[in-house]
C-alpha cells in the first residue's frame, strides 16, 4: 500500500546546476542535488501533501532540531507542524533513508530520540520500501500499522499495531526435508554451501532468533553478561568497507570495565573477488561508544570440521583484518589469546568449541553456552588487538610527522 503510494508520486522538475542534476524543491524553494536519499525525500513529501493532506506550508525540510529548543546539532529530514494558540508546534517527524539503507533498530532509535527532543507525537521512517510508524505519548512509543492523515493527527488518532507471529523453530526431525525444499532462508545460508553447512547455519540462526531460550546472565571467565537483549535488526560495517544488515542476537557485555554490545548473526556472504559464490558466514559484531563493526566474519564453509559422529568443531585460522592498516599477524593474535583465554587453543589451532548435530541448539544448553562464551570471548580479544594496532599506527603517524 505505502510502497505504491509513495513511489508513484511525481518528482519535482530537474535542472542542471554546476554540472549536476538538481531537483527544484518546492518546499525549500531552492535547487537540491539529486541523490537516492533526496529522491525518497521528495517522493515522501509528495505523499504527505497528496495522500495525507498535509498543508505544504506545514512541512519543513532538513530542519535543525535546535530550532525547537533542543540542545543538539542534529537535523530532522521532514518536520510537520501544527498551529496551537496561534503558535506553530511540532506534530510529526519523518526520516528518509536511501533505498539501499536498511531500516534497522539504530535508525529507529535515532528517530525516537528526535521525537523526545522536540515533543513530536507522530513519526515515520522509510527507505521507500520499508515503512515504520510510531505514536509518542511523552512517555512511550506505540508502533502503528498505518499513519494517520493530517486531520487525524490533529485529532490524536492512533492506529493499532499487529505484532508479528511468534517465532517458531523447525522441528529437528524435519530439518533435513526443510533444507531440501526451502527458499525463505536463502538470505541466511549461501547457495554455494553444502547440505551439512546449510543444516548448521539454519540451526545456529534459529538458535539466535529463539528468544524463549536465553544465555544465562552473570560472570563468565573473560566477561560479564549483563543482559540478553534478544533479537535486534542491525547494520554493521566490515573490514572491507561494506555493510551488513540483518537480525542479530544481542548481548550487553562488560569486558575490562567497559560496557558494549556483542551481537551474533548468520548470513549468506560473498566476496568482491567471487561475487557469485555465496557461502554461509557467522558474524560477531561489537558496538561500543565509538564504533559499530564486525569483529569476526567466520565463514562456516571453510572453517568448520565435521567428524563422522556428527560433531561440529568450530575452528578459526586466526586471520584478522585491521581497517586500512591491513592484516594483523596471526602470531600476535594467538599470543593474546593464549594470554587472555588459553582454553580455546588446541593442537590444531583456535577451536571455538564443539556441538553435535543431533538436536536443536538452544542458548540455555550447556554445550551451546560454552561455544557462545568462546565466540564472544574470541571476538572481544580480536577487538582488543585491533584497537591496539590502530593506536600504534596513529602514534607512528604522529611520530613521523605525516
Amino acid at each position: 500500500m505505502y510502497f505504491k503510494a509513495v513511489n508513484s508520486q511525481k518528482l519535482p522538475e530537474i535542472y542542471r546546476r554546476n554540472g549536476k542534476d538538481c531537483y527544484l524543491d518546492n518546499i525549500r524553494q531552492k535547487m537540491i542535488i539529486i541523490t537516492p536519499e533526496e529522491t525518497i525525500r521528495q517522493k515522501v513529501i509528495g505523499f504527505l501533501i497528496n495522500d495525507l493532506n498535509v498543508p505544504s506550508e506545514m512541512i519543513h525540510v532538513e530542519e535543525h532540531i535546535a530550532e525547537y529548543g533542543a540542545d543538539s546539532k542534529l537535523r530532522a529530514d521532514i518536520v510537520i507542524r501544527k498551529v496551537v494558540e496561534g503558535m506553530e508546534r511540532v506534530l510529526a517527524i519523518v526520516e528518509c533513508k536511501a533505498p539501499n539503507v536498511a531500516i534497522d533498530d539504530k535508525g529507529i532509535q535515532q528517530l525516537q530520540n528526535y521525537c523526545r527532543l522536540i515533543d513530536a507525537e507522530y513519526s515515520m521512517i522509510t527507505n521507500g520500501s520499508d515503512f515504520r510508524f510510531y505514536y509518542f505519548d511523552e512517555k512511550d512509543f506505540q508502533e502503528m500499522d498505518d499513519f494517520p492523515d493530517y486531520e487525524e493527527m490533529l485529532d490524536g488518532i492512533v492506529y493499532e499495531y499487529t505484532p508479528p507471529a511468534p517465532f517458531k523453530r523447525i522441528p529437528f526431525e524435519q530439518m533435513d526435508e526443510f533444507i531440501r525444499r526451502f527458499n525463505e532462508y536463502r538470505y541466511v545460508v549461501g547457495s554455494s554451501s553444502n547440505f551439512d553447512i546449510e543444516h548448521i547455519g539454519i540451526n545456529l540462526y534459529e538458535c539466535f532468533m529463539d528468544t524463549k531460550h536465553k544465555m544465562p546472565e552473570g560472570k563468565y571467565q573473560l566477561f560479564t553478561l549483563i543482559k540478553d537483549y534478544g533479537v535486534r535488526n542491525l547494520t554493521y560495517g566490515d573490514a572491507n568497507g561494506g555493510h551488513f544488515n540483518g537480525n542479530y542476537r544481542s548481548f550487553l557485555i562488560k569486558y575490562k570495565k567497559n560496557i558494549e554490545f556483542v551481537s551474533l548473526s548468520i548470513s549468506s556472504y560473498s566476496t568482491y573477488a567471487k561475487p557469485t559464490d555465496f557461502k554461509t558466514a557467522l558474524f560477531i559484531a561489537i558496538d561500543d561508544e565509538k564504533s559499530a563493526h564486525h569483529s569476526l566474519q567466520y565463514t562456516l564453509d571453510k572453517s568448520i570440521v565435521i567428524e563422522d559422529d556428527g560433531t561440529v568443531k568450530f575452528y578459526h585460522d586466526g586471520r584478522m583484518a585491521v581497517g586500512n592498516i591491513g592484516s594483523a599477524k596471526t602470531s600476535d593474535l594467538q599470543a593474546l589469546v593464549k594470554k587472555r583465554y588459553p582454553s580455546i587453543i588446541d593442537e590444531d589451532g583456535i577451536c571455538l568449541g564443539k556441538l553435535k548435530m543431533d538436536r536443536l541448539w538452544r542458548l540455555d544448553l550447556k554445550r551451546v553456552i560454552n561455544v557462545m562464551e568462546n565466540m564472544i570471548s574470541y571476538a572481544l580479544i580480536r577487538d582488543e588487538l585491533r584497537k591496539k594496532l590502530k593506536k600504534q599506527r596513529a602514534e607512528e603517524t604522529v611520530a613521523n610527522g605525516s
